[in-house]
């Protein structure tokens, strides 16, 4: 039986592994930007800076403490030559048991591997692409891109120098970071061109480290794009650094790296579903920092108020989770009466302050506590595209781009660049062959289009494939096929939004799987069930025998190998002293399928609504203390993208409102009600909810299977 990768991204509450704290250790830091490609022939990029500039505040800060020893290098300073030499420094700074943040914000490239060191005749080396390489205005090896080879021998200096006690965390925020090794193929990418001179320093051998003991963090997979974004401040911003720098302003000092880095996946690939980031090392379960800084600030203080008394400043934003919006109240612990407090409504959000209208009398250095707050969502950009851009398709571009911008998607906004779009609605125009099937020329992505054919909009993900076969959609009636577009686009947003439910707040719920090997015969030991499969349609149903493996926990899935035709099932537990109602759902978002994998349809029915669920409180809740395992399997039928989601409340919902059978199989659901009105219209803009103590009434948390060869 063949045998895939099962790489898994979770967002659950995971255990977490805190080392004892030691004698203050030294905090040192690089951070490195280039936005200035001119020389080099390479496109600019917009948010390298602004990548520096949020990291750099956030490091200085009293909180963390790397302000004695922080180097930063911009553009011309980030030379081949001097990004060595602040490697060198660094090194020659740190002492045992010191903490080293590195973080690189530029184009990341490829070259070929002339050494061959690795030991696997891999084909290319990755790179970093320093300022002036692959240009005139540099000499010797200033003109060529950093290796990976040489990163690895510089890391390893500093990692053996830290010792056990130490960390080292390097972010690469570029494009075939997932590494910052070598690749087995070129990656087929935006990102910078591959270097196909032979680097003077390709044939050299370089001191291999085992950068095991390193936390090491890629803003993609090596296959992929790392994106710029503009965030609600109008300024542009690498999509990893952004929410992986709002994760370390809201950082605790028993948050472990792992746990950090899954909530910025999980936030940057529902924003751009091309763009994964990967994190490697042996130590990522330890403490942030070693737990090496104060808690997070519950209140905010005003910076500044209007000569009128009417607007003010506070001292936190967007990276603070401050949304435009949310309201706070001047914080009076022996005040019992919330609503006579001087209170603060957030007009202006900026990354690290805001501004708001006073409702009473504020003062500058007053204390704000935040009670209600407004969940924004980004909608899902898109770009109009088509072969004849400038002609033929000039009318059904235009048309789209207006309902676009209108707001007729609901969900989706207008995207003028396919760097800044995570769809693309394209027009085609293939053959028409009379057969029903669209001729393809090999190795093409799209099928080739002839002027005098008739209009298809094909739905793509950034990366220019398909997004569902179901998402090629006949475009000779404009209207009508705006129409048919609208309500398939909104059966892919739904599963966009169920990801997004409840997201402010993780499920005090934990999850494990339970992993079922298919067998022919069960071995008379272990615990087996036989159950019906159905196959394709020349495929009849048939009896297949499960043989339980075992049950893995969160962490143990990350490094898994499963085979097709394995058998999952989850069991969910509820550690705190708490009962509450759990729904695990799993969506396709290719197809926009929602369907529940806990309580099962069929088979505990009377969990599904409300008011069953009330009357069967002792059935349906999960108690303190208690355990559940799915009654319903998933099968792993295909090499896939799924997730699966897990909601837990106080109060029930009906589940059978959140299900939806997909692109081809049937309509969505559109009605809501009750808390299911709260938690799926959370993410729409405007909305608000009261924020409480934990433990909070409800939650979720998600993870995503991906299966690969």
């Amino acid at each position: 039986m063949g045998r895939h990768t099962l790489t898994i991204f979770f967002t659950l509450m995971l255990g977490l592994f805190t080392l004892p704290n030691h004698a203050v250790a030294g905090k040192h830091g690089l951070l490195i930007g280039i936005s200035d490609y001119r020389s080099s022939g390479l496109a600019d990029l917009a948010g390298t800076q602004n990548d520096l500039m949020i990291m750099e505040t956030i490091l200085r800060d009293p909180r963390y403490g790397f302000a004695d020893n922080l180097t930063v290098l911009r553009n011309r300073q980030a030379t081949h030559t001097g990004i060595k030499s602040a490697f060198a420094e660094l090194a020659d700074r740190v002492a045992s048991g010191d903490l080293v943040y590195i973080h690189y914000s530029g184009h990341g490239s490829y070259t070929a591997n002339l050494n061959n060191d690795d030991g696997h005749g891999e084909r290319y080396d990755q790179t970093w692409v320093s300022w002036g390489s692959r240009s005139t205005v540099a000499a010797d090896t200033d003109r060529y891109d950093i290796l990976d080879d040489e990163l690895n021998e510089w890391l390893g200096i500093i990692i053996s120098k830290i010792g056990s006690k130490g960390q080292l965390i390097l972010v690469s925020d570029s494009c075939h970071s997932a590494s910052v090794y070598r690749s087995p193929d070129p990656p087929v990418s935006r990102a910078a061109r591959a270097d196909d001179r032979r680097h003077p320093l390709g044939e050299k051998t370089f001191t291999f480290s085992d950068l095991r003991d390193g936390i090491m963090i890629g803003a993609s997979r090596d296959q992929e794009t790392a994106a710029e974004f503009t965030a609600s401040d109008g300024n542009k911003y690498g999509l990893f650094t952004w929410h992986w720098a709002r994760a370390l302003k809201q950082a605790e000092p028993d948050d472990s790296w792992k746990n950090l880095f899954l909530k910025v996946q999980q936030k940057v690939n529902i924003q751009r579903p091309s763009q994964l980031p990967q994190l490697t090392g042996e130590r990522v379960n330890q403490s942030v920092f070693n737990g090496d800084f104060a808690p997070a600030p519950n209140l905010v203080s005003i910076r500044d108020v209007s000569q009128d008394g009417h607007r003010a400043e506070i001292d936190a934003g967007m990276l603070a989770g401050v949304t435009k919006g949310s309201v706070f109240r001047f914080y009076d612990p022996q005040n019992t009466n919330l609503e006579k407090l001087p209170s603060l409504t957030i007009t202006r959000v900026k990354p690290f302050e805001s501004f708001g209208e006073i409702s009473g009398t504020l003062s500058t250095g007053d204390k704000l506590l935040e009670v209600q707050h407004a969940i924004t969502s980004l909608p899902t950009r898109v770009q109009v595209a088509g072969d004849f851009p400038d002609k033929y398709d000039r009318e059904l571009i235009d048309f789209l781009r207006n309902q676009l911008q209108a707001g007729f998607f609901r969900g989706y906004s207008l995207a003028e660049e396919q760097t800044q779009a995570s769809m693309i609605l394209y027009i085609v125009r293939p053959v028409d062959t009379g057969t029903g099937q669209t001729p393809w020329a090999a190795g093409a992505s799209l099928p080739q289009s002839l002027p005098d054919q008739n209009p298809q909009i094909w739905v793509l993900t950034d990366t220019e494939k398909l997004w569902h076969n179901d998402l090629v959609i006949p475009a000779d009636d404009i209207k009508q096929a705006a129409t048919h577009l609208k309500t398939r686009l909104a059966t892919i947003n739904r599963v966009r939004e169920i990801r997004l439910m409840a997201e402010e707040y993780s499920s005090p719920l934990t999850l494990q799987t339970v992993v079922w090997d298919p067998v022919v015969q069960c071995e008379a030991d272990r615990e087996c069930k036989t159950l019906p499969i159905t196959g394709n349609e020349q495929t009849k149903q048939k009896l297949q025998a499960f043989q339980l493996r075992r049950a893995y926990s969160i962490a143990e899935m990350t490094s898994l190998q499963l085979g097709l035709n394995t058998l999952l099932t989850f069991r969910l537990q509820n550690p705190t002293v708490t009962g509450y109602y759990a729904y695990l759902l799993h969506l396709d978002p290719a197809s926009g399928g929602i369907s529940s994998m806990y309580p099962h349809p069929g088979l505990e029915t009377g969990c599904l609504d409300r008011e069953s669920a009330l009357r069967n409180r002792d059935k349906c809740m999960i108690g303190p203390n208690e355990t559940r395992t799915s009654r319903r399997g998933y099968l792993i039928d295909k090499l896939t993208e799924n997730i699966f989601k897990l909601i837990s409340t106080q109060e029930p919902i009906d589940i059978n409102l959140l299900r939806q059978t997909g692109l081809n199989r049937g309509k969505a659901r559109q009605q809501k009600k009750a808390l299911e009105a709260l938690l799926a219209n959370a993410m729409q803009k405007g909305d608000t909810f009261t924020v409480m103590e934990k433990p909070h009434s409800w939650g979720g948390n998600h993870y995503l299977l991906h299966i690969r060869p």
